[in-house]
């Protein structure tokens, strides 16, 4: 495949997610509007290292998790980062996060009314909670050179660390919301509660790199 191939590859690798998406998964749409996500790149990229695959602080978490359905296997090609790119790109990681998610801060001094405008749906608001929780754990324990992408490893993992109690006790709450989410009826204001939880969270965390 080359660049000049790759919107028209790119358009075929999205219709048949989509198609699959649709027939299989059309449940989750409720939860997230692209359930499969697609990304191309090409093995000259990846060789030479300029390639977002398995790149970072997501390499060694990539080589664990990631699975060939189809094809040769490319992952023994893909460029080792130093730890120094790995800290970089984790910190880099979360500061995009936050940064793409500062309106929170307005959301700390208003209600659970004005915040909903930011959401087509009240579980949106839960499943942005979930991922700065999770999601903003995961890139925090990379920086400390930890790999770890399950909620349940990265609880784990933090309970194992020499963290500030915050750290686990934040955690532990955010887990088990996680496990009661879908037998549990939380009211708007627990939810809103919880998502600014989350924001504050992952900004002290991020105090800790």
């Amino acid at each position: 495949l080359s660049r000049n191939d790759e919107s028209d590859y790119e358009k075929q690798v999205r219709e048949i997610a989509g198609n699959n998406q649709n027939e299989f998964l059309s449940g989750l749409h409720q939860l997230k509007e692209e359930v499969i996500g697609t990304s191309v790149t090409t093995i000259e990229e990846i060789k030479s290292g300029s390639s977002y695959l398995g790149g970072g602080f997501v390499y060694y978490d990539f080589l664990k998790s990631s699975q060939v359905i189809f094809g040769e296997d490319i992952r023994n090609v893909i460029q080792v980062p130093s730890d120094d790119e790995i800290y970089a790109s984790a910190k880099d990681c979360m500061d995009g996060i936050l940064n793409r998610y500062t309106f929170v801060d307005e959301l700390l001094k208003v209600n659970f009314e004005s915040s909903s405008t930011h959401f087509v749906k009240r579980e949106n608001m839960a499943e942005l909670a979930f991922a700065l929780f999770f999601r903003g754990t995961s890139v925090f324990l990379a920086a400390n050179r930890v790999y770890v992408s399950d909620k349940k490893e990265i609880l784990n993992e933090i309970h194992k660390g020499d963290y500030p109690d915050w750290v686990e006790l934040r955690l532990k709450t955010a887990y088990n919301y996680w496990i009661n989410w879908g037998s549990s009826r939380f009211t708007d204001d627990e939810l809103f509660k919880f998502l600014k939880m989350a924001y504050i969270y992952l900004k002290s965390l991020r105090s800790l790199i």
